[in-house]
């Protein structure tokens, strides 16, 4: 996966935007805990990056992705 080698290159800005691909794309999938992870991984990554990089709006798009990721598996 392209955001894990980004992410081990230290690359923070690429592997948000890598992990935030992938998590919508699991997500669509009905891959729910797979979109879980990937969001905490974002989550991790964008961590290393100037707000800018990663904006409010974007934070709670991704975190309404988790939250309902996390819903489906029936998780508190």
């Amino acid at each position: 996966m392209l955001a894990m080698h980004r992410e081990r290159a230290e690359q923070w800005l690429e592997a948000a935007r890598w992990y935030q691909a992938a998590a919508q794309q699991a997500m669509r999938a009905g891959l729910d805990r797979e979109a879980a992870d990937l969001v905490e991984r974002w989550e991790r990554a964008v961590r290393h990056v100037d707000v800018e990089s990663a904006p409010p709006r974007r934070r709670a798009r991704m975190a309404l992705l988790k939250l309902v990721a996390t819903a489906r598996q029936g998780l508190p």
